[in-house]
């Protein structure tokens, strides 16, 4: 009788190279889209998510408070806000509209969050009235870092928050932001505005 004996069939050296090699160029241009999509998605988060403390903090002092006058200052707020911290020492810096850096003094204090986003606004700034179109100016770093542009939003006296990029009358009121107001949204920031 005889034995009938079948060849082991598999992959040669040379397919496995070949597969291992496509898999390395999809990687390497899968991989940083994912990484940059991730980082977007994630400032777009505390973007909105430091909107949301402050109209909270606003909401919360005005439950307390009379927003009838003129002198209403964005810091009455803070108390509201849940800070980390507040830096007033000039060892952070915010980049304003034009691009240029506002250091984080006891005019324009930098306050953290826990997500380690920063949020600045002029001490002087005042909501000016309780008109719709009164408010403050503020600017938020998402990361904390100055590696992702910074947005700037505004905080009406009817507690609506808005970006300045999109297209919302500046309010009126006391003391702007530090510099220039950006025209436009940083792009991770775009798909809620």
């Amino acid at each position: 009788m005889k034995s009938s004996q079948k060849a082991a069939k598999g992959f040669t050296l040379a397919e496995i190279l070949i597969a291992l090699g496509l898999l390395g160029v999809i990687a390497a241009f899968t991989i940083p889209k994912v990484l940059q999509s991730t980082g977007t998605s994630r400032a777009s988060a505390v973007a909105k998510e430091t909107a949301s403390i402050i109209s909270g903090a606003f909401s919360a002092y005005s439950l307390n408070n009379t927003i009838a006058t003129a002198d209403t200052l964005a810091t009455y707020m803070n108390a509201n806000a849940n800070f980390v911290k507040t830096v007033a020492d000039g060892s952070l810096t915010m980049t304003n509209g034009s691009g240029t850096a506002v250091a984080c003094n006891a005019a324009n204090p930098c306050y953290v969050l826990h997500s380690g986003a920063i949020v600045q606004y002029t001490v002087a700034n005042t909501l000016g009235g309780t008109a719709s179109t009164n408010g403050i100016n503020f600017a938020v770093d998402p990361d904390g870092t100055g590696a992702t542009a910074p947005y700037q939003g505004y905080l009406y006296a009817n507690g609506r928050v808005t970006t300045a990029g999109s297209g919302a009358t500046a309010p009126t009121g006391g003391a702007a932001y530090a510099g220039t107001v950006a025209a436009t949204d940083p792009s991770y920031i775009a798909n809620w505005t």
